[in-house]
């Protein structure tokens, strides 16, 4: 078993950071900014008790987990692959969240019953449920480019007001000063995520990676192959569905239309917002394109970044997609 599956001993601090109308006030990890909803469970060493019980949280063999970075398409993917359980193109009506294991209340709920098989999470590799492991259960591993994943996350974070009470105000240069070049990110930085899975999947064969790009540019190839890779035989009509249904567009009127928030999702937002009043609901889908890091990136800050990911990617066995445009 991987030494990132060792029994972990959490330490919980609180991160605070302040620069202008850029704050950041969270408990972390090490150096990584746990997500808003752990609020409920207040003090560090209750939050660190929390993540103990997920790691343990009971899990069956025939679970799936949806693992990704925030802003690498998760919703996009957990809605795919629920429809080719269901063997039918509809949406699921609970919100993404209300199966996401670090927004889980009461644990013993999860993987009770069919509705609970598919679950996602964007914690690192070594925070999931080790039964999950054990057990052999299936994990999606979803990826995306990390310059347009930073920028997804600048605008899902001043949206959402993550970097602080004035958050609307922090702008993209001091974005990528402060978050992308800072010493805390939320779930760690993207490069420490990626090198874990990479190593992971040396050892865990039930580990299937998905770029967000390739599923952009065929969906029709992509979608058959998360089919068989859960074992589950699709039609090319039920393809075709998924397909349209996915698309983005659909999926973000979806998300407005179709989607309910549950009670439990509702106590965590009440905990989260009373922690940190600033927090709102964010957009989820904004654009769901490729190469948008373009309209962003300064060519000091193109070369900088390419600088950090020449050395963080060295040990990282993974493709990144670059210059995929959209189609």
């Amino acid at each position: 078993m991987s030494s990132d599956r060792s029994d972990e001993l959490f330490t919980v601090r609180r991160y605070q950071y302040k620069n202008g109308d850029f704050e950041i006030d969270i408990p972390c990890v090490e150096k990584i900014a746990l997500h808003p909803f752990m609020a409920f469970w207040g003090d560090n060493s209750k939050i660190a008790e929390r993540l103990q019980a997920i790691q343990n949280m009971a899990i069956k063999g025939d679970d799936i987990l949806v693992a990704a970075y925030p802003k690498c398409g998760t919703h996009w993917v957990w809605e795919i692959v629920s429809m080719i359980m269901k063997g039918k193109a509809d949406y699921q009506r609970d919100i993404k969240e209300e199966l996401m294991i670090e927004g889980k209340i009461d644990l013993s709920s999860v993987g009770n019953g069919e509705a609970c098989r598919l679950l996602n999470t964007h914690f690192p590799y070594r925070f999931i449920p080790r039964k999950l492991i054990e057990n052999g259960g299936k994990i999606i591993h979803v990826t995306r480019n990390p310059k347009d994943m930073y920028v997804s996350l600048y605008h899902h974070a001043i949206s959402s007001g993550l970097l602080g009470p004035k958050s609307e105000n922090v702008t993209w240069n001091q974005y990528f000063n402060d978050y992308v070049f800072g010493e805390v990110q939320f779930y760690g930085t993207w490069f420490a995520y990626e090198r874990e899975m990479s190593r992971a999947k040396k050892e865990n064969k039930n580990i299937l990676s998905v770029h967000f790009e390739k599923l952009k540019s065929d969906p029709v190839t992509e979608i058959q192959r998360l089919a068989d890779f859960i074992n589950i035989h699709v039609t090319d009509n039920l393809v075709k569905d998924i397909v349209n249904k996915c698309d983005f567009k659909n999926l973000k009127k979806a998300d407005k239309d179709v989607k309910s928030m549950g009670q439990e999702m509702k106590v965590l937002i009440e905990a989260s917002t009373k922690d940190n009043p600033s927090l709102k609901l964010p957009e989820i889908y904004r654009k769901g394109s490729v190469a948008d890091w373009k309209n962003h990136f300064t060519v000091a800050q193109n070369e900088k970044f390419d600088a950090l990911i020449e050395i963080e990617m060295k040990d990282i066995d993974l493709d990144v997609f670059y210059e995929i445009t959209n189609t």
